[in-house]
């Protein structure tokens, strides 16, 4: 690990994440990646369990990417707290689990006709937040 200015630390040891790679969690825009170990950890985790792919769409972002994906000013992608990701299938008890276990947010973003579009999954900042797992209709 490496420490960065902001006092964060940076991945250096990619291999311990089979799954993933540094490039995944990059800001889209302009390469701004500042992930948490334990995001990437979590990531893998859930690619172990479910057997599936797991394809993060939405990893770092630096403040415009963060304004021009519709993000709010405390959005956890900029502080490399958070990822979306999509798969083949999704366990909801088991991403349930997940949220509790881990003290995660996670938001399952969902069409109408029950089809996921994209998991939210992120590290609660507020101290007083435990978890939370929760599925938003689009």
């Amino acid at each position: 690990m490496i420490k960065l200015k902001s006092g964060r630390m940076k991945i250096e040891h990619w291999e311990r994440y089979p799954n993933f790679n540094a490039d995944e969690f990059k800001c889209s825009c302009c390469g701004l990646n500042v992930i948490d170990r334990k995001m990437v950890g979590v990531a893998q985790d859930i690619r172990y369990i479910s057997g599936l792919p797991v394809i993060i769409t939405c990893g770092c972002r630096c403040y415009s990417n963060n304004k021009l994906n519709g993000g709010n000013d405390s959005s956890k992608h900029m502080n490399g707290q958070a990822f979306d990701y999509v798969s083949e299938d999704y366990d909801f008890k088991y991403l349930a689990r997940l949220a509790m276990s881990a003290r995660l947010e996670i938001v399952v973003y969902q069409y109408k006709n029950h089809k996921v579009k994209f998991v939210h999954v992120g590290n609660p900042i507020n101290k007083k937040t435990k978890y939370s797992f929760k599925v938003k209709i689009l």
